[in-house]
């Protein structure tokens, strides 16, 4: 799956994250690029990679390109992620456990001793 090929890179996960909170309206390339403290051609490329894997959609308004999710596309990820991942083949019943969840944070600590 291309998508999850394409979120594989920290950088786009971030782009995905950060867009996924700035709504329906998106946010112009540059705001990205500011946010993420990435230059210009770097966000260029990992903005393509999504585009291509479908996971966003881009609109030019006057000078600037504006981002935003494809939420069919994430729906469709999640849904899959539930499907193949133990869950019960729902995206609304998949839900992400905490890292590390309560025990995982145990055996840390006591590691670091």
């Amino acid at each position: 799956m291309a998508a999850l090929a394409a979120l594989g890179q920290e950088t786009r996960f971030a782009i995905v994250q950060l867009l996924g909170r700035s709504g329906a309206q998106g946010m112009a390339a540059g705001e990205i690029a500011d946010a993420l403290g990435q230059p210009a051609p770097t966000l260029s490329f990992h903005l393509a990679q999504l585009r291509s894997a479908g996971l966003l959609e881009s609109r030019r308004e006057s000078r600037s390109i504006y981002y935003r999710q494809k939420p069919k596309a994430i729906r469709k990820l999640l849904e899959y992620l539930a499907a193949n991942c133990g869950g019960s083949g729902t995206a609304s019943s998949w839900r992400p456990t905490a890292a590390g969840g309560r025990h995982g944070k145990n055996r840390l600590r006591r590691a670091k001793r």
